[in-house]
């Protein structure tokens, strides 16, 4: 037995894939390239471009621009009772959470240290060029070198560091050591 469709008029009938090899043949390249785009197009839509949040940031990079009085063209040289000058350009790509400054005596009997935590207006930056503070220096501070640690904590916990050394003079930085009269 036969099954055959009703005839309808004005609408013409086209090859079924049972008529022969060329309408199967088409129907099977068709799946084959629509299968292979598929496959080449699934991975965009499942792995965008999109930032994605469990990426883990770099820690803090930190580069000194300058360190020292800011009337003074010594680098890494202060004075007693004279603000220190610090110059830095920070990049946090996981936000920054907090900057510390921390110089601590190397040298000399005394344990002397100066402390300093800046957040505010830096609290979730990425990044600050020429960041850009004052740390005041007592007078009474001890004379000699000084170890320098400029630290940035993100706000994921890491933190990156930079460490250097200075040095501490009595004077007031306008090119004399000690100028006052006796």
């Amino acid at each position: 037995m036969t099954w055959e469709f009703p005839k309808t008029p004005g609408i013409k009938r086209e090859r079924s894939c049972d008529e022969g090899p060329k309408a199967s043949n088409m129907v099977s390249k068709a799946k084959i390239w629509g299968t292979a785009l598929l496959i080449n197009l699934a991975p965009g839509f499942f792995f965008s471009c999109s930032q994605d949040d469990g990426a883990d940031p770099a820690a803090p990079a930190i580069k000194i621009i300058h360190l020292g009085t800011h009337e003074s063209p010594d680098d890494r040289v202060f004075y007693t009772g004279v603000p220190i000058h610090l110059e830095a350009d920070i990049k946090a790509p996981g936000l920054i959470q907090k900057i510390e400054l921390e110089i601590r005596q190397k040298s000399g009997y005394g344990n002397h240290a100066v402390t300093k935590e800046y957040t505010g207006s830096y609290v979730g930056l990425k990044e600050v060029p020429g960041f850009y503070e004052h740390a005041d220096l007592l007078k009474d501070v001890a004379l000699g070198d000084y170890s320098l640690q400029l630290k940035v904590t993100d706000q994921k916990g890491k933190s990156g560091s930079v460490y250097d050394i200075v040095t501490i003079r009595a004077g007031d930085g306008q090119g004399g050591e000690h100028n006052h009269d006796h």
